[in-house]
This record gives structure tokens, C-alpha cells and sequence, in this order.
């Protein structure tokens, strides 16, 4: 469906940005909201500018499972995203 299309997709761009461990992290918000970006924008204020991050890999395979499942069963009870349908 439409809505697990789109459930997907923002999770994918979610998973990336948590990922990223070379790109400026205010770079890429800016860029999710479609600001201008300059490098002043952020001067060593976040994890990757300052080098804070350490890599480090992690096998997300069952929580992505997880959350998959949860968004399927979602979108077929109808779910329409209005964030305030709680079970």
C-alpha cells in the first residue's frame, strides 16, 4: 500500500542517517527539510563534525524485522498515520 510504501521509506532515510558516520549531521537534516547548508552551519557542533562517532557495526536485522512487522499490520487495519489511534 501507499502507506507502507511511504512507512518504509522513511525508515530507510531514518536507518541512513543513523548510519552516517562521514557526513555532517546538520548537513543532512538541513537537507531533509531543504534548508541551505553551509559548513558554518555547523563548525564542530555535532558527532561526526567534532569526532565523537566511533563506527561501529551492529546487526539490526531483527529489529528491522520487528518493525516491519509492525507496519505491515498497520496498513491492514487501515491505520492512517494520525499518530493518536494507540492500541
Amino acid at each position: 500500500s501507499v502507506a507502507t510504501s511511504r512507512a518504509l521509506n522513511g525508515l530507510l532515510r531514518m536507518t541512513e542517517y543513523c548510519k552516517a558516520s562521514r557526513q555532517c549531521r546538520r548537513k543532512l537534516i538541513s537537507k531533509h527539510f531543504g534548508e541551505r547548508y553551509t559548513q558554518s552551519d555547523c563548525s564542530g557542533k555535532c558527532d561526526i563534525c567534532n569526532g565523537e562517532v566511533k563506527n561501529a557495526e551492529l546487526d539490526m536485522t531483527g529489529i528491522a524485522k520487528q518493525i516491519l512487522k509492525l507496519v505491515e499490520a498497520k496498513g491492514r487495519k487501515g491505520g492512517g498515520g494520525g499518530g493518536n489511534d494507540r492500541q
